[in-house]
């Protein structure tokens, strides 16, 4: 197996292992809401992003950062603000109707 391939098959793997980690997670209560925008698991996050300007591979790393970097008290939930499609973001991403999607992480505020 190549460098390439193998490199491939491992974020693979991981995105993978991330994702049966944070459906685990998401089962348990959201820490915190989102006021104006969407409280979603990260799994439905995905699902809701458009993708079509996105390599396979693209995607995997996208999935794996999100998962690290935007679920930071790792309850499995994210907020989600998708913005209706306009000439400008068909342009700059290069597919027509494109939806972009804003995903942040579910703040707790104040003490618990």
């Amino acid at each position: 197996m190549n460098s390439r391939v193998t490199g491939v098959v491992l974020t693979a793997l991981t995105v993978a292992g991330l994702s049966v980690a944070s459906a685990q997670a998401a089962a348990a209560a959201p820490v915190a809401g989102c006021g104006s925008q969407q409280l979603v698991t990260l799994e439905q996050a995905f699902e809701l992003v458009d993708w079509r300007a996105y390599t396979a591979e693209e995607r995997a790393t996208i999935e794996a950062d999100v998962t690290l970097n935007y679920d930071k008290n790792r309850d499995g939930y994210v907020c989600i603000k998708q913005l209706a499609p306009n000439p400008g973001t068909d342009k700059q991403f290069g597919v027509e109707n494109y939806v972009v999607s804003l995903v942040g992480e579910n703040k707790a505020r104040g003490r618990l």
